[in-house]
């Protein structure tokens, strides 16, 4: 199957906007964008218009705890039904969660969603990927959110208080370019995956040894010496602290 034109549902967020720069510049390649500021009514044509679906649209820290469910599984299963309507089958990737596992709100909206849409597979013809993903840091990520890697990026560089309450917590990290890279080659060949997928290199690194990194780069750069970056990990944390220099 050709894939010409390309849906991303939450391209204003974090992962939507460095995957639609990345399938942006390739040729031959329409991105289609899908937001909260859309409507029904045009989610439904850019549905009708899509090859396939990155459906990275989803909520993690609501006000209210009922939008776990309205918008990481209602969105999805409005999805289906859209689909089903159309009687259209496209390849469906979606970004679920490594909290699928654990007994909350969150977790629990994202695996009735992963529900949804493996029992969509039974019927149509196309695949569905399923990404339970750990947590994602890089570039553009939204310090004081969801992510302790941006947060502490940007408090350090700021000379801003970080807080540790658990230094040997570990946390599982997976670098933005490496999953929208993963992302590209999934839409390129489609291959036949067994659900939910793992993708990888998954980074370990406790939160005092994540400070720890950190705060040698600033030092290293305030005197203009280089910073060892010796291990895959190291090199994207000095990626990623560097985008936060104002």
């Amino acid at each position: 199957m050709k894939i010409e034109k390309i849906l991303i549902t939450g391209s204003r967020g974090f992962v939507g906007k460095n995957l639609k720069n990345l399938l942006s510049a390739k040729e031959g390649i329409s991105v289609l964008e899908y937001h909260r500021d859309n409507t029904e009514d045009e989610l439904k044509k850019k549905v009708n218009e899509a090859d396939c679906i990155v459906h990275l649209a989803g909520v993690n820290r609501p006000i209210d705890e009922e939008e776990f469910d309205k918008v990481n599984f209602g969105l999805t299963d409005r999805i289906i039904c859209i689909l089903k309507e159309l009687r259209k089958d496209i390849p469906i990737i979606f970004s679920s969660s490594t909290q699928v596992t654990n007994n909350n709100p969150y977790g629990k909206s994202k695996l009735k969603a992963e529900v949804a849409l493996q029992s969509m597979e039974d019927v149509q013809e196309n695949n569905i990927y399923i990404l339970r993903l750990p947590g994602i840091f890089g570039h553009g990520c939204k310090p004081n959110y969801n992510s302790v890697v941006a947060t502490f990026c940007n408090n350090i560089q700021e000379n801003l208080a970080i807080e540790i309450h658990d230094p040997d917590k570990v946390l599982y990290l997976l670098y933005i370019q490496d999953l929208i890279n993963h992302i590209d080659i999934l839409i390129r060949d489609l291959p036949d995956f067994e659900n939910p997928i793992t993708l990888g290199p998954v980074h370990e690194i406790s939160l005092e040894d994540l400070a720890r990194s950190l705060k040698e780069f600033k030092h290293y750069d305030s005197l203009n010496k280089p910073v060892k970056l010796e291990t895959p990990l190291r090199l994207a944390l000095y990626d990623t602290y560097q985008s936060y220099i104002k």
